[in-house]
C-alpha cells in the first residue's frame, strides 16, 4: 500500500446489537497519486459477516464521492456475501493533494452472531499519474456480546467440576475455567515468564502444582487496529503439602524431610545428622554462607571428617574472605597440631601464585615469633643459596650510593623519594656511613639535613675522592611492640 491507513471501529470493539461503524483514516505519506478506493465488508447472518444488511457509506472530503454500493459473492468463499463501496477522487488535479480523507460503514446494527470479520481496502495507486496499480490489505476486526469482559476465574478437580476448590494435594491436577468474551487467553503462573496455557478456550487443566500459586489470566480481543485489547484476573491456589524453598525456617523441635536443599544461609544451634549420607563437595551460590555451632559458644565450627576444605571459586571472584569485629581476635587462625618437622617441610599456611606475582599483601604488620627473619632463595651462578633479611630492635630505611669529594668537600642529594620519608621522621636524625674508594686522608660527614648531607676529607687535598655511601634512618612510625602474640590458640594469638 503507498498511502496510510488508520482503521478504529465504534464502539471499540463493536457489539451485537447496537449500531456499529468502521472509519478509516487515509493519509498521504508523500507525493503518491491515487484515484480510487474500494473497501469490502462481508454481509449476511454468519458470525464473519458485519451485519445481514449492507452498510451506508460516506466520506468526510468533497474531492472524494462514494458510488452505490455492490453486493456480491467473494470470489474466494461464493456462499459469503460483500458489501463492496468504490470511492473515487473527482478532479484529476486532486489525486496527490486530497488528503487526509476519512471514509466511513455504518451499520444500523451488528446483527450478527459474535465473531470476527474481514475489512479490505483496495487502493489503486502510483508514483504518477501514468503508472498506477492496484493494492490490498485486509484488517481483523471483533464483534463481541457486551462489553469487552473476563471475570469467574474459579478452580475445581476435573473429577468434579462443578466444585470449586482452592486449596490441592501436591501434584493434584487442577481444572481452571473462565467467564469472557475474548478471543484469545493466557494464563501465567508465578514466577513463570512462559504461559502454562495460551489458546481460545475459556478452560484448561494442569497437571499439577507443588506449591502455594498465584495465576494471571490475560484476555484480549483484537482492536481494530492492528493491536489488541487486554484483561486481566488472577486467582491464587495453595497446597497442603507443598515443596517448600524458604528464605528462612526457624522451628523449636525437631525437623524431618526426606529431601532438604538448602540454597541460602544455613545455621544449626545444635547438631545436623544426615543419615546414610556420603558427600564428595558442597556448593554454595553467590551470597550464600554455612554457619555451624559447635559446644563453644565462641567457636560456631564446621567439622569435616576423612578430609581438608577445598574451596574452588568459579570465574573472577575470590575464594575465601575472612572478616570480623574483634578488637584482640583474628580474623583468621590457622594450627598444625603435628610435631614439628626437622626436615623444613611447611607446616602452616602455604600460597601457590605464578613466579613474579604478589603472594602475600597486608595493610598491616607482618610479625613472626620464631627469632628469624625472611628466608628466600637468592639466585646465583651456581644454583641457589638461602639468605635473610637483617634484624633490628628500630624499623629502619637503607639507602645506598656513591659520591665525590671534590677540593675537600663532596655534596649528595638525597632521592626525592628518601628525602620524603626524612622530612616526615620530623628532625629524626640517621646516620651516614662513607667509605673511601681511593687512597685520602679520612672523610667526615660534617652536615645533614633531609634533602642532603655533606662530606668533608680529613686533611683536604687537591685531587678528587670518589666514596660509597650507606645511610640509615629510623622510620617515623614509633617502635616495636614490647612483646609479640603467642599463637597457641587464638586468644594468645591477641596482642596485650
Amino acid at each position: 500500500m503507498n498511502l496510510d491507513y488508520a482503521v478504529t471501529t465504534a464502539p471499540l470493539p463493536l457489539r451485537i446489537g447496537d449500531a456499529g461503524r468502521i472509519d478509516v483514516t487515509v493519509t498521504n505519506p508523500g507525493t503518491v497519486y491515487c484515484a480510487k478506493i474500494v473497501v469490502a465488508v462481508p454481509v449476511g447472518p454468519d458470525a464473519a459477516s458485519l451485519a445481514n444488511a449492507s452498510p451506508t457509506a460516506s466520506v468526510d472530503n468533497e474531492a472524494w464521492e462514494a458510488a452505490v454500493p455492490e453486493r456480491k459473492a467473494r470470489s474466494s468463499d461464493p456462499d459469503q456475501q460483500l458489501a463492496t463501496y468504490t470511492f473515487l477522487c473527482s478532479d484529476p488535479t486532486d489525486y496527490a493533494g486530497s488528503y487526509p480523507v476519512t471514509i466511513s460503514l455504518a451499520a444500523p446494527v451488528v446483527d450478527t452472531p459474535v465473531g470476527t470479520f474481514a475489512y479490505t481496502v483496495d487502493e489503486t495507486s502510483g508514483a504518477d499519474k501514468g503508472s498506477v496499480q492496484r493494492y490490498e490489505r485486509t484488517w481483523t476486526l471483533t464483534k463481541l456480546t457486551g462489553e469487552f469482559r473476563l471475570d469467574s476465574l474459579v478452580a475445581s478437580s476435573p473429577s468434579a467440576p462443578t466444585t470449586p476448590v482452592t486449596e490441592f494435594a501436591n501434584g493434584a491436577r487442577v481444572r481452571l475455567t473462565w467467564d469472557s468474551n475474548g478471543t484469545s487467553f493466557q494464563l501465567f503462573a508465578k514466577g513463570d515468564p512462559k504461559p502454562v496455557y495460551e489458546g481460545t478456550a475459556a478452560t484448561c487443566t494442569l497437571d499439577g502444582i507443588a506449591r502455594d500459586t498465584t495465576f494471571v489470566l490475560v484476555a484480549t480481543v483484537p482492536d481494530g487496529t492492528g493491536g489488541k485489547l487486554y484483561l486481566y484476573d488472577s486467582l491464587t491456589l495453595t497446597v497442603t503439602d507443598p515443596d517448600l524453598t524458604p528464605r528462612t525456617v526457624a522451628a523449636s523441635g525437631a525437623v524431618t524431610a526426606a529431601s532438604l536443599a538448602v540454597t541460602g544461609d544455613a545455621a544449626a544451634g545444635g547438631t545436623l545428622t544426615a543419615k546414610g549420607a556420603s558427600v564428595g563437595s558442597v556448593a554454595f551460590p553467590s551470597g550464600t554462607s554455612l554457619t555451624g555451632a559447635g559446644t563453644s559458644a565462641a567457636y560456631p565450627r564446621v567439622d569435616v571428617a576423612g578430609g581438608g576444605l577445598w574451596v574452588a571459586a568459579a570465574g573472577d571472584n575470590t575464594a575465601v574472605v575472612g572478616k570480623n569485629f574483634s578488637t584482640h581476635r583474628p580474623a583468621a587462625y590457622f594450627a598444625n597440631a603435628a610435631a614439628p618437622d626437622l626436615a623444613g617441610r611447611p607446616m602452616g599456611v602455604v600460597i601457590n601464585v605464578r613466579y613474579g606475582s604478589v603472594a602475600l599483601l597486608t595493610n598491616g604488620t607482618l610479625v613472626t615469633d620464631s627469632g628469624t627473619g625472611l628466608l628466600t632463595h637468592l639466585a646465583t651462578g651456581d644454583g641457589h643459596q638461602v639468605v635473610t633479611t637483617p634484624l633490628s630492635p628500630t624499623r629502619d630505611l637503607y639507602v645506598t650510593g656513591t659520591g665525590t669529594v671534590s677540593g675537600g668537600e663532596g655534596r649528595v642529594t638525597i632521592p626525592e623519594d628518601t628525602a620524603a620519608v626524612l622530612r616526615q621522621a620530623g628532625g629524626e636524625p640517621y646516620l651516614v656511613l662513607v667509605t673511601p674508594t681511593a687512597p685520602c686522608r679520612g672523610l667526615a660527614v660534617t652536615e645533614k639535613s633531609p634533602d642532603a648531607f655533606t662530606v668533608r676529607e680529613l686533611d683536604a687535598s687537591d685531587g678528587d675522592v670518589p666514596f660509597d655511601w650507606l645511610l640509615v634512618s629510623r622510620l617515623p612510625a614509633g617502635g616495636l611492640p614490647e612483646r609479640l602474640p603467642g599463637v597457641g590458640t587464638p586468644e594468645a594469638a591477641a596482642w596485650s
